[in-house]
């Protein structure tokens, strides 16, 4: 893996999942991106009730989720470290607000709207 930006392609969104942790912190702006725009979301919306990951990264790297939360923790959130590396649906600390880790199912969503097309 080289420095150069990987293209905006699925293969951008997928190649952290392949990356080993020190390869990760090649990846810090866009987490770091990721994580400034849940803070202005928040900000614009005048705070959360709750951060939802999904998707394949969301889903499937406990270590992004850590890097994209570390800094939202003005925003009343706190990763409870075991239930992250676990890939638990709750991952959040008691008394925080909810952090969730929750599947996609973009395969069932694309299957029925298929179905409904050739009805």
């Amino acid at each position: 893996m080289t420095g150069a930006p990987l293209a905006d392609s699925a293969e951008a969104w997928h190649a952290p999942l392949r990356l080993s942790w020190p390869q990760l912190r090649l990846h810090r702006i866009p987490i770091a991106v990721i994580a400034g725009a849940v803070g202005a979301f928040a900000a614009k919306a005048g705070g959360i009730d709750a951060l939802v990951f999904s998707g394949g990264i969301g889903e499937h790297a406990p270590q992004i989720r850590e890097r994209i939360c570390e800094p939202l923790g003005f925003l009343g959130l706190a990763l409870d470290a075991e239930a992250n590396q676990a890939n638990s649906t709750w991952i959040s600390v008691a008394g925080f607000k909810p952090v969730l880790r929750l599947a996609a199912g973009e395969e069932g969503v694309i299957r029925d709207l298929v179905v409904a097309l050739l009805d």
